[in-house]
């Protein structure tokens, strides 16, 4: 498996508390050479992508909407 794929799925998996350990993973990763320029920016897009979902949900619970 490769560390994309490792991290891929460590941000499918993780909650919106989880993102910063995933993300400086993914950073320290492709700093090492274990990964690609377009593979990390791939999966920063994810997380990005993973934070707004999860503030969403948030929001709507909160509002009662869910």
């Amino acid at each position: 498996m490769t560390y994309a794929n490792e991290i891929r799925r460590q941000v499918e998996a993780a909650l919106c508390a989880g993102l910063p350990a995933v993300t400086a993973a993914l950073w320290r990763a492709y700093g090492e050479g274990k990964m690609t320029e377009a593979e990390a920016e791939a999966l920063s897009d994810l997380i990005d992508g993973h934070r707004s979902s999860d503030a969403g949900q948030k929001g709507l619970s909160q509002t009662g909407m869910r």
